[in-house]
């Protein structure tokens, strides 16, 4: 999960899983629950007058659990998850999540319904049954807004150079992105050349392809 802080300078605070238990373990032997996470976070972020938590899977799920504690501006999940009960019966069978797990953390759908105050932009891939089957429980909600994407990777949506402008976004431009998708599956390309243009998305990937490259050869 990342969170993003602003007082006159930002602060951005990246957060691993690093149990694969959507954070029901923690982070470290310290902050070692979500409650504690969350109160780290508050001290954290004292002071700065806009929070904006992301978040990919198990930290999407996070990111919307942290987001309505912290009264976040607005909240991005990416293939996040919204309620644990409902998701590959994970709950039964993830040991740390057995042990350590807690039920008023599973469903946090929920949340976003009693913060209707707080934004949230849901991008998934529609070619995943999972994300599909967590994206019903939140495209109801008045203060959600989705994009599918035509993907059948969990976790693999936009291309990965639209994210730091998307993120960006003031409040008018990310409703009109989310609406000028909603209701249909798009591709990353669609969704590139809305945000900047044909030559926007030309001049990346030929810089992603230049990337690669550059890589292969570093490493062969």
């Amino acid at each position: 999960m990342r969170l993003r802080a602003r007082r006159k300078v930002a602060k951005e605070i990246f957060i691993r899983d690093i149990f694969l238990s959507w954070y029901a373990k923690g982070i470290n032997f310290r902050i070692d629950n979500i409650e504690k996470l969350i109160e780290w976070l508050k001290r954290e972020t004292e002071g700065y007058d806009e929070i904006v938590t992301i978040g990919n899977s198990a930290g999407g799920y996070m990111a919307v659990i942290c987001g309505c504690a912290l009264h976040a501006k607005r909240i991005f999940s990416i293939c996040g998850q919204f309620s644990l009960s409902h998701h590959n019966g994970h709950t039964a069978t993830n040991p740390l999540l057995v042990k350590y797990g807690k039920e008023k953390f599973y469903e946090n759908y929920r949340m976003i319904q009693k913060n209707t105050q707080i934004p949230v932009y849901y991008i998934y891939s529609h070619g995943v049954d999972h994300d599909c089957e967590q994206a019903s429980y939140v495209e109801p909600l008045d203060n959600v807004r989705t994009i599918a994407v035509d993907s059948a990777r969990h976790g693999k949506t936009l291309n990965p150079f639209d994210f730091p402008v998307l993120f960006s976004m003031e409040q008018e431009q990310l409703e009109g992105l989310f609406n000028a998708f909603a209701g249909r599956v798009v591709t990353a390309d669609a969704v590139s050349i809305r945000i900047k243009g044909k030559i926007w998305l030309k001049k990346n990937k030929i810089m992603s392809k230049v990337v690669k490259i550059k890589t292969k050869f570093l490493y062969r």
